[in-house]
């Protein structure tokens, strides 16, 4: 009985952390941060070889805060994810507005998840149908290509991004 409550209390966190973080940051490609995560064998497997939306290995997206689902620092991706956090952006006042106004507060703390709230110019794993979203109304956030999870791809275009990219 104990196994199966620790393994709902863990299913539950995970859904709540995928629901939140859709709404929800990082500042450093390049800056290695420390992997901590819950996973299993077959998801770091099957990680271990993501790539970018160029084709090339994913690189991190930023450590401070700590973005990704798996609080890695990437915008990996795996069963579990059910928003595809897949696009590092980089966060502007016009796309914080935007996503609150859609009822995902990121610029807002929430220390219930350790969250300290964004703001301009952090970098953050966003789920790519927010995204989409964004850039269909005019405001999406650039984004960092190589640090963005060729996963992105199933919903925004290449170019799409590449648009928004930084240069």
């Amino acid at each position: 009985m104990r196994a199966l409550v620790s393994v709902l209390r863990f299913v539950v966190l995970g859904i709540v952390v995928a629901m939140t973080t859709c709404i929800l940051p990082p500042h450093a490609v390049g800056q290695q941060c420390e992997r901590r995560s819950e996973e299993s064998k077959m998801e770091k497997e099957e990680r271990s070889e993501s790539k970018n939306v160029l084709g090339q290995p994913l690189q991190q997206c930023g450590c401070t805060p700590m973005t990704g689902f798996y609080r890695d620092g990437l915008c990996e991706t795996g069963p579990r994810d059910v928003g595809s956090h897949t696009v590092c952006a980089v966060m502007t006042e016009e796309f914080l507005t935007f996503t609150k106004k859609r009822g995902n507060d990121l610029s807002s703390p929430a220390p219930h998840f350790n969250f300290p709230g964004l703001k301009s110019g952090d970098r953050w794993c966003l789920c790519v149908s927010r995204w989409k979203e964004a850039y269909d109304a005019g405001v999406a956030p650039p984004v960092i290509l190589e640090a963005t999870h060729e996963r992105a791809l199933g919903v925004a275009s290449i170019e799409e991004l590449r648009g928004s990219g930084v240069q």
